[in-house]
């Protein structure tokens, strides 16, 4: 029975290995540090009196693994506020009378607020045919809807705003701070918090 001396290229041991079923070669695992060694023994006998040398056994190679996918985090984006230029726009039903003391927020798009009152709102791009209550000037981008989603705002107990927004029955997509609205989803508004309806991004404020 051949015996075959090989060195562990991983710790440096050397191992003596038998061939008791007289193969060509053979997986072993190094007793030392666990690597598993492949043995190739000799397929001629060594003649009498002729030293065996020390073998280098070849580690085996490890499937390779695909790394498991980790999807990037959404970084909110750090929140500047918008100084208010006097162009503030009160569309639709909002009137000025019914905002005054009754604003509870702003929607912020190129620099120009569009207040947010207790209740229902709905918000939409301006068009000839609005059908919201917080028409948006998008400057023609039509990937806003008319009608694209709602905002219901509830002053709570402690006289501060609470803002709840959902996708209503639109079709078109929503997403708050990287978060797409699916079907019925509805979240909570932070102040500065992403708002993007199509391709066009708005910025949620609290009131001052």
């Amino acid at each position: 029975m051949e015996t075959v001396r090989v060195v562990c290229p991983k710790c440096r041991v050397e191992l003596d290995v038998k061939n008791r079923l007289n193969v060509e070669q053979k997986l072993i695992k190094c007793p030392n540090c666990g690597c598993q060694l492949m043995v190739r023994f000799r397929s001629q006998p060594m003649q009498a009196g002729l030293a065996q040398p020390v073998q280098e056994a070849m580690p085996v190679q490890q499937a390779y693994q695909q790394p498991q996918y980790q999807p990037p985090q959404y970084q909110q984006p750090a929140y500047q506020p918008v100084p208010d230029d006097g162009r503030t726009i009160l569309a639709g039903h909002h009137t000025q009378q019914q905002a005054v003391g009754n604003t509870a927020g702003f929607l912020v798009y190129n620099h120009v607020r569009y207040p947010l009152v207790i209740g229902r709102n709905t918000i939409g791009r301006r068009s000839s045919t609005p059908q919201a209550t917080v028409q948006i000037d998008t400057n023609g981008n039509n990937t806003m809807s008319r009608f694209h989603a709602v905002i219901e705002t509830v002053r709570m107990a402690d006289m501060s705003v609470r803002a709840i927004i959902s996708n209503g029955s639109n079709k078109n997509s929503t997403f708050v701070s990287g978060v797409l609205l699916n079907g019925s989803d509805k979240l909570i508004l932070k102040n500065g918090a992403e708002i993007k309806m199509g391709t066009v991004i708005l910025r949620y404020e609290l009131p001052v």
